[in-house]
């Protein structure tokens, strides 16, 4: 069951699909997951989740943000558009992002 993971939801662990989830923002010692409906706050630092979440999608675009490549809907110069939020895109991770996607 790798395409999806739980998340603690106040008492209870809430399943989300990998799919649904659009990025994942650090703040201080918490992690914001934006999903398509809802977003999470977890209590764990971005590089745990960007340990745990090895899914081939996701990509640490920035010191702050993990960002689902198949959600990315334009690429600028140093940042990338997902569901019409702008998420800053690290100098150092552009080329790789580009070895990810396909380019013509």
């Amino acid at each position: 069951m790798k395409d999806r993971i739980f998340v603690r939801c106040h008492d209870t662990m809430v399943r989300i699909s990998l799919d649904d989830i659009h990025y994942i923002e650090a703040d201080r010692n918490y992690c914001k997951v934006y999903s398509r409906n809802k977003k999470f706050l977890l209590v764990c630092s971005l590089k745990d989740v960007n340990d745990k979440i090895t899914d081939k999608r996701f990509l640490r675009i920035h010191r702050s943000y993990i960002a689902n490549l198949s959600h990315i809907d334009e690429i600028g110069s140093n940042h990338v558009l997902i569901a019409s939020r702008s998420l800053p895109l690290s100098k150092n991770t552009r080329t790789e992002l580009f070895q990810h996607l396909q380019v013509i």
